[in-house]
């Protein structure tokens, strides 16, 4: 289902295996609670590493949107509703599918205090994900007339409870 790195395993990722969970976790959420489609985590290249490389549809996107409506409670209003999900379906078909570049924070409720695990993306991470998202669209040439979108994912452990924030369009 994922596309995981053999290189994982060495010495140089050792570090973070609680990390590695906080990305499949991240995927999870992502593919379950976004309804993106998960193309590959951990792209790597010789200057860096994606993530999770994710694809939004229109139809996904029309799925996220519908699951946060409410049902309507009478018939009338339950009509007028599908009449307006006709037409938004209609325009998101018109938008164009979306890359999603996602960099997963994880950390501890406790290291938590101090900072977001978001504040750790600074000016110099935001280029290299650039510089990674373009690396993945010339390697990929199938997405390189796809919008791009950068995400971060903060996955925060709390009292053996998982806590997944997302932040879309983050940098």
């Amino acid at each position: 289902m994922y596309n995981h790195s053999a290189k994982r395993g060495t010495k140089m990722y050792n570090h973070s295996a609680k990390g590695l969970q906080g990305e499949q976790q991240a995927a999870n959420f992502l593919k379950r609670e976004k309804k993106l489609k998960i193309l590959q985590t951990n792209f790597e290249t010789s200057f860096g590493e994606i993530d999770v490389v994710c694809l939004q549809t229109p139809f996904s996107a029309f799925l996220q949107k519908r699951k946060l409506k409410k049902l309507l409670p009478t018939v009338l209003e339950a009509q007028q509703s599908e009449i307006k999900q006709q037409i938004a379906q209609k325009q998101l078909e018109q938008k164009q599918k979306t890359l999603v570049f996602v960099e997963v924070k994880t950390r501890s409720a406790k290291s938590n205090r101090v900072a977001r695990p978001s504040d750790a993306v600074d000016f110099k991470k935001i280029n290299k994900y650039q510089q990674l998202a373009q690396s993945f669209a010339t390697q990929n040439p199938k997405y390189n007339n796809f919008d791009w979108r950068f995400d971060i994912v903060e996955v925060i452990e709390s009292n053996g409870q998982i806590l997944i924030s997302h932040l879309e369009h983050a940098f």
